[in-house]
């Protein structure tokens, strides 16, 4: 297979993964911030009963702007071939890795 063809379908992966990444954070994020004791997304709230929050609000937020739209955003940016969609792509990736780290 030609290398710029295979470099079409990686980018083509990557963005489809970003956009669904982000569609799913966006949609959970609004949920947890329309509802911060987690009860219309079946969270229950002793989940954060070692963490520093009391209820769902700003893991929610960071969900739905951070990791939803900054995925949408990468997405779009590598759809695009912007030239630093690489670095953004990284980016937005580590902040979820380091996001679902402290969830765990």
């Amino acid at each position: 297979m030609n290398k710029a063809i295979i470099n079409k379908l990686i980018r083509y992966a990557l963005g489809i993964l970003q956009i669904f990444v982000g569609i799913t954070a966006v949609l959970g994020g609004f949920g947890l911030v329309s509802d911060p004791s987690g009860t219309k997304m079946n969270v229950p709230l002793e989940l954060l009963k070692n963490s520093p929050f009391t209820n769902y609000l700003i893991p929610g937020i960071v969900l739905l702007i951070v990791i939803g739209v900054g995925h949408v955003f990468a997405g779009i940016v590598t759809f695009l071939r912007h030239r630093y969609a690489g670095n953004i792509s990284v980016f937005f990736g580590a902040f979820l890795a380091l996001y679902m780290l402290t969830e765990v």
